[in-house]
Order: C-alpha cells, then sequence, then structure tokens
C-alpha cells in the first residue's frame, strides 16, 4: 500500500523478505552454564519460547546473563529455535574483543586459558550480585516492618537532613 503524505509517497506494510537461515535477531542472554555447555536467550521475535544456544556458537564459549547480543537461527526443530553465530554486543562485547586484541598482538598462548577464566569470573561475580541484590531486598523489608527499627529510621532520617540542612549554608 502506497499514500501520499507531505514529504511525498510513503510505504505502509513493509515486510522484508529474508532468507529465514540469514534472519538476525537481537536478545539477551536469559541464562548460560558454561559446564552443561548450552543457555538460552530470550528475544521478542520468539514470543513465549527462549531460544536455545550452545557453548560453541557463543565467543569464546561463554555470555554472561543478561548480555545483549543479535545472533541468527537455524530452522526450528522440534524443541524450539536454536540460535547460531552469536554476536555479544555491548559492554560484554566490548570486553570480549578487547582480550581477542590483546592477544592477537601479544601472541599470547595462554590467552584461551585466560579468556575462559575471565568469562566464568564475571558469571560467578554475575550470579554473586543478583543473590547480594535479593538478600538486601529482603533485609529491606524485614527491617521496615520491625516497629522497634522504624523509629530507629525515622530518626537517623531526620539527623541526615538537619546535617544537608547544616552543609548547605
Amino acid at each position: 500500500m502506497v499514500f501520499l503524505a507531505t514529504t511525498g509517497q510513503q510505504a505502509t506494510e513493509v515486510k522484508v523478505l529474508v532468507p529465514p537461515e540469514e534472519a538476525v535477531y537481537h536478545g539477551e542472554v536469559k541464562s548460560f552454564n558454561p559446564n552443561k555447555g548450552y543457555g538460552f536467550i530470550g528475544c521478542d521475535a520468539f514470543p513465549g519460547q527462549d531460544v536455545f544456544v550452545l557453548k560453541s556458537e557463543m565467543p569464546g564459549g561463554f555470555a554472561p546473563q543478561g548480555g545483549h547480543c543479535k545472533f541468527k537461527v537455524k530452522q526450528e526443530s522440534e524443541k524450539g529455535p536454536a540460535a547460531t553465530e552469536v554476536q555479544l554486543l555491548g559492554t560484554a562485547g566490548n570486553q570480549y574483543q578487547q582480550m581477542e586484541h590483546m592477544a592477537f598482538y601479544s601472541g599470547s598462548k595462554g590467552f584461551s586459558k585466560a579468556k575462559d577464566t575471565f568469562w566464568q569470573d564475571l558469571q560467578a561475580q554475575t550470579l554473586r550480585l543478583g543473590e547480594y541484590q535479593k538478600m538486601t531486598e529482603q533485609a529491606v523489608e524485614k527491617l521496615r516492618d520491625d516497629p522497634e527499627l522504624k523509629d530507629f529510621f525515622e530518626d537517623v532520617k531526620k539527623i541526615l537532613i538537619l546535617d544537608l540542612k547544616f552543609q548547605s549554608h
């Protein structure tokens, strides 16, 4: 369908036709277990299902949970879509590229092991941060419900407000 707009003709309801094996999707790593060798990517193009990904399709064999990526999809099997040619984007992608670059110029033979250790450490830190966040949220909820601490926190709040007023003068 084409209609005339103030800026000229404009097409609507356009569909780009590309062979399925060449389509590129964007998503976020929902989970990845390097020990098991697979993980899952969330993608709006596949509502209600996660995209399966093998370790061998990930750069360096690992991806941080929450990392953004782009990928292609193999023919969907009975179990659902499977990602191929995964590329990390954003921070995780930049870190990986920097490591590859350093290895290229340093000629380091130990890079592969260092890279694996880096990704494992990154995943462990991501998991720990998630655990700490949950523990903190639980602790805050408990503290909010404690009537004795409620008065204490109100007093601390008043002191902080007075301190801020004093510092601003």
